[in-house]
């Protein structure tokens, strides 16, 4: 399974996949056969599919505009793919995609006739309903969802002000109060009829309560809702994960040029061109992590490259292994010093590993070696080491964005 752009091959099976966004906006028709078969569109229109089987099982078909936004143009799977996960890990490419462009917002009008699971599954991602409205020429209603991307870093203890923010930018009402505030949508933005009513909205641990209904927000719900935007804990450790060249490419898609590097690729630099594997699982040693959470970092680091991306934990699990040496290539982010370590402290071939699932992978613009990351910090050891602190995460992350 692999995730690429569309070729001019793919355009049959596309085309039948799109039928209902065709007959929904028959300009679009013409967009995709000058992208696709005549190759002449601007540069700002894109196609992208998701292949199993040799067979295109999920497109999205979008353009960026001026203003830092995507209208997305059409998304579409086929009735044999109803794998929810799948569809769901699609849908996070592409958000992360839109997110390395930049763009601050998202923009997606649907008609209801294709509205069978699609909605369902943007909200999970964070796309809120703005309007449903009708045209003459139509028999469905019109969709229209947006999603905010926060490209930014907020102390837990900004979490709150960060969200009364977003509100206000949202068209809601803003009430203070002494442990938090409530929120009601603004009058003129009000439907014929009705009443905006009050919500409050406090600060509870780790978590944010919401009411009524009672409702907890988690720290993870909120990056989800506003990716790439990142909640950092006082307690977060974001995970280290060191891999080998070879074993890195099953599982995650490494920058794909880095002109300062291609002195110590040699043979081995077509790894910079790997598709990318959906299976986002990873492993590391069972002992020395702390507080572990959904949405906690993952940074990917590679033996002789350096940094290469990162990820976002959304569970994890701790398994038995019986002789972990022998089997060691199937535990990615497992070092053989770990398993000498682990079953000295143990005096056992039976050991314990931490299974990470991960989501929204993001590669970085270029990979940041060891020695940029040593100048960071001076006690950087990536054979050694399985999380690091907040800080030091931040700053590889924003030269990877550079």
């Amino acid at each position: 399974m692999l995730i690429r752009p569309a070729r001019k091959g793919d355009a049959p099976a596309i085309s039948g996949m799109l039928t209902p966004w065709f007959d929904f906006n028959p300009t679009l028709e013409k967009k995709f056969t000058d992208l696709i078969v005549r190759n002449s569109l601007a540069d700002n229109t894109f196609c992208n599919v998701l292949e199993a089987n040799r067979k295109v099982v999920c497109v999205s078909f979008w353009q960026s505009n001026p203003f830092r936004e995507i209208d997305l143009l059409a998304i579409h799977f086929s009735r044999d793919e109803r794998d929810h996960d799948i569809i769901i890990a699609f849908l996070e490419h592409e958000i992360v995609e839109w997110s390395k462009r930049k763009c601050d917002r998202i923009i997606f009008n649907f008609p209801e006739s294709v509205d069978d699971i699609l909605s369902k599954l943007l909200k999970k991602l964070g796309f809120m309903f703005e309007s449903v409205f009708h045209r003459a020429q139509f028999r469905n209603a019109i969709i229209c969802m947006t999603k905010t991307l926060c490209h930014e870093t907020v102390g837990h203890s900004g979490a709150l002000d960060f969200l009364k923010q977003k509100f206000l930018e949202l068209g809601y009402e803003i009430m203070p109060e002494a442990t938090g505030f409530s929120y009601r949508t603004r009058e003129p933005f009000l439907k014929p009829f009705l009443i905006g009513t009050w919500h409050r909205v406090i600060a509870s641990g780790n978590d944010i309560i919401i009411y009524p209904p009672a409702k907890k927000i988690e720290t993870h719900e909120l990056e989800t809702m506003f990716y790439p935007l990142r909640i950092a804990r006082l307690d977060d450790t974001p995970i280290l994960v060191t891999l080998e060249k070879k074993r890195a490419c099953s599982i995650i898609n490494i920058p794909r040029e880095d002109w300062s590097q291609r002195s110590i690729l040699g043979e081995d630099s077509e790894l910079l061109s790997c598709p990318l594997n959906l299976s986002n699982t990873t492993y590391s040693i069972a002992s020395g992590h702390k507080s572990l959470r959904k949405g906690l970092p993952v940074l990917f680091y590679v033996n002789r490259l350096g940094a290469v991306g990162e990820a976002r934990i959304i569970d994890w699990s701790i398994e038995t292994v019986s002789n972990l040496f022998r089997n060691i290539e199937n535990f990615p982010g497992i070092q053989p010093d770990d398993v000498d370590l682990l079953e000295t402290k143990t005096c056992s071939k039976i050991t314990q590993v931490l299974k990470i699932t991960y989501n929204y992978y993001r590669s970085f613009n270029r990979i940041i070696s060891y020695e940029d990351i040593r100048a960071i910090d001076p006690s950087f050891n990536p054979q050694r080491r399985r999380f690091i602190s907040n800080d030091i995460f931040e700053s590889i992350s924003a030269l990877g964005s550079q």
